[in-house]
This record gives structure tokens, C-alpha cells and sequence, in this order.
């Protein structure tokens, strides 16, 4: 026999029913609100919308009620709450500021464009022609010292003009204490920008950088640096240590700079390290002064970026970026070299640019590899026991 149909169901069935729907929220989204910009048909479907309404303006005199409004108050207070009425139905907006980072190929452009420079500089420093320059010094003899002590015109005859220069100063500081400040503590002063304060600091929109270090944001290495190599560096430095180069390769990808060797040897041994690949390296060599029966070396680290002729400019421009992150592991160098052929490691233009980065002083000659002295007498004062001290006689 069929089961008969009901028509109806018990309330108890509808609950169980009821209770078995997924809640679900519905919100209106207004269409020109939730775009950055209407197209033509949200502007056409706007307008169908939008009501006639037609403008009737009346020109009479106001009655006696109206001005008994007016000065009761009511006409104002009817404008506050339109007013306000007004201010509630505005809606929120939050400015978002958008700052556009440089691309990678702005980077490599720029890139491109210092190591461009640096080529026409070089080309231009070669077609300088070669000057030697004679420098000669001499300290005051034991006469010049007498004759400036007697010299009455050099001594402080009195300290009355000293307290007068004291007095005079101390004067100007107070004159010039409070000078260009100015008094804001009522809220307004041209000095905090414009009367009100829009060029204080701290006024504005937060602006975020994204440059490095001076910012206050930690700079983005360019490079990955292997702790192996600023620790076999860390014994560069040590005198006590044997090792006194180290050469480092790249990574596949570009992206890491790893220890290839290092070692006891000199100039000697680091240059046959360097090949057709680019590369970042430095070495220990010394200053030495023999002056008379006495012998002082001291140590002279040099900085070298290896980039042969055949590398790519773009590969170029990308390892001169490098450069930064490298000189944090390689420290305390006294002179950078730029190496496209080992000609650019020549004994004598090293020399010439190891004294030109020295002061005053200057050692009479290096050692690049043990036991090889290289003469280097700036002065022409001469070496060992013909040295005639740190200074040349007059003629």
C-alpha cells in the first residue's frame, strides 16, 4: 500500500529543520563606493537615479517672526544639527601613500653608468703624461729655534687682551642663545610652519623608507659573505699568523661569495690564484724604513676586485655593488685595486699608490714577498746606513 503524502509538517520537525542552516551574513556593497574609479555605465546607472528637483527662489524681506527667530537662536541651532547631520553621513577614508622602489634595471643602470665613468677616467689618466715631483723638507736648526724664542713679537705680552677675547665671547653666546626659536606654547608661531604648525616635525603622513642604515632601516646585504672567509681574514690581521692572502670565488647563482684559498706565500703566490672569473681577494705586505743601523717593517694591506676583460658589463655593474658587503668582511685594507690583468698588480705602481695613501712619513721601501726589498726612497735621503735622517740639508 502507497505511504500516504502529509500536507503538513509538525513544529518540532520544522526546529530540527531550522536548526540545521548555516548562518550567513549579507552586506550592501555600493558599486561606484567599493571602485577607484566609476566606468561610464555606473555613471549612467547613477544618474537614472538621481531625482528632479526643481529650485524656486524667492526674494522677500524677513518678517517680524523671522528676525525673533533669529535672535532667539533657533536659525542657528537649526544649522548646527544640519551641520552635524551632515558630518555623521560622511564616510571614512583611509589614504594609503605608495612609494615606488627602484628596479633591478634602474640599478644596473647606474651601475653601468659608474663603471662607464670609470673607464673614461682611466682612459683619460692614461694619456697623462708622466711629471716627477721632488718634494724636500727641512725642520728648523737649532739657530731658527734661539732666534724665535728671543723674538719678543711671538710671547703674550699680556693677558688683559686674552679676558677681553673671554668677555667678548661669553657676550656673543648669550646674545645668540634663543636666536631663530620660537615661541609655539599657544599653538601658533610662523617658525612651525606657516602659523599652524604644518611643517612642525612629526606633522604629516608617516612616510616609510626603504633606503639603508642613515634611515634607521637595516640595509639589505647585496651579497652573502662566508663566515670561513672573515674568519681566515681575522688571521690576515693577526701578525702572529702565517696566512696573509686570501682569495675568494663566486657562488653559481651569483648570490654568495665563498673562500677558494688562501695562504703563507707573497705577491708571488695570490697573483697565479686569479684567472678568467670574477673575484674579490687582499693581501699583507710591508712598510720598510732602513734608516741607519735600525729596521722597521709595518704592515700594508691591499683590497683587490679581479675583473677580467672578458666578464660581461652587466656582470661587472652587478660585482661593483658587491663591493660594500665585501670591505665589511675584508677590513681595515689601506689601499683598493681594481684588477682587469695581473700588469694592474705591478711591484711599482703598487709602491706609487701605497705612498700616496701614507702620510707625511714614508717608508724607504716594501716587501712583497719574504725577503725581497724593493726600494722605494721618496725623499732621496737615502737607504740603510747612507740615510740622512727624515729631512734633506738646503743646498
Amino acid at each position: 500500500m502507497a505511504e500516504e503524502k502529509r500536507a503538513s509538517v509538525t513544529a518540532g520537525e520544522l526546529a530540527a529543520q531550522i536548526a540545521k542552516l548555516a548562518p550567513a551574513e549579507t552586506a550592501e556593497t555600493d558599486a561606484l563606493a567599493s571602485k577607484e574609479k566609476p566606468d561610464a555605465m555606473d555613471l549612467v546607472g547613477a544618474k537614472k537615479r538621481l531625482s528632479v528637483t526643481q529650485t524656486l527662489e524667492k526674494m522677500v524681506l524677513p518678517t517680524a517672526d523671522d528676525i525673533a527667530k533669529e535672535e532667539s537662536g533657533e536659525a542657528a541651532k537649526a544649522a548646527d544639527g544640519a551641520l552635524q547631520e551632515g558630518k555623521e553621513s560622511l564616510k571614512a577614508v583611509e589614504t594609503e601613500v605608495r612609494q615606488r622602489l627602484p628596479t633591478m634595471d634602474d640599478i644596473n643602470a647606474e651601475n653601468s653608468a659608474v663603471l662607464e665613468a670609470d673607464e673614461i677616467l682611466g682612459d683619460a689618466k692614461r694619456r697623462l703624461s708622466r711629471v716627477k715631483t721632488v718634494e724636500k723638507q727641512v725642520l728648523p736648526q737649532v739657530d731658527d729655534i734661539q732666534a724665535e724664542k728671543k723674538d719678543k713679537a711671538c710671547a703674550v705680552l699680556s693677558s688683559e687682551q686674552m679676558s677681553k677675547a673671554a668677555a667678548s665671547k661669553t657676550a656673543s653666546e648669550a646674545k645668540g642663545k634663543h636666536l631663530g626659536t620660537v615661541d609655539t606654547s599657544s599653538g601658533f608661531g610662523a617658525g612651525a610652519g606657516g602659523g599652524f604648525g604644518l611643517n612642525a616635525p612629526g606633522f604629516g603622513v608617516k612616510v616609510n623608507h626603504f633606503a639603508g642604515g642613515g634611515s634607521g632601516v637595516a640595509a639589505k646585504k647585496q651579497i652573502e659573505v662566508s663566515e670561513e672567509i672573515k674568519s681566515t681574514w681575522a688571521q690576515v690581521l693577526d701578525d702572529a699568523a702565517k696566512t696573509t692572502w686570501v682569495y675568494c670565488k663566486y657562488s653559481d647563482d651569483l648570490k654568495k661569495l665563498e673562500l677558494q684559498a688562501s695562504g703563507e706565500g707573497g705577491l708571488s703566490e695570490f697573483k697565479r690564484q686569479i684567472g678568467e672569473t670574477m673575484a674579490w681577494g687582499a693581501f699583507r705586505c710591508y712598510g720598510v724604513d732602513k734608516r741607519g743601523g735600525t729596521v722597521v717593517r709595518r704592515t700594508k694591506l691591499v683590497f683587490v676586485q679581479v675583473r677580467p676583460e672578458a666578464v660581461s658589463m652587466i656582470k661587472r655593474a652587478k660585482q661593483t655593488s658587491h663591493k660594500g658587503d665585501v670591505k665589511e668582511a675584508l677590513t681595515g685594507t689601506h689601499v683598493d685595486i681594481a684588477v682587469e690583468t695581473l700588469a694592474d698588480l705591478d711591484e711599482q705602481d703598487l709602491i706609487k699608490k701605497l705612498q700616496a695613501a701614507t702620510g707625511a712619513h714614508k717608508p724607504n721601501g716594501y716587501e712583497f714577498d719574504a725577503d725581497v726589498f724593493l726600494e722605494a726612497d721618496f725623499y732621496g735621503l737615502g737607504i740603510g746606513k747612507d740615510c740622512k735622517g727624515e729631512t734633506a740639508t738646503k743646498a
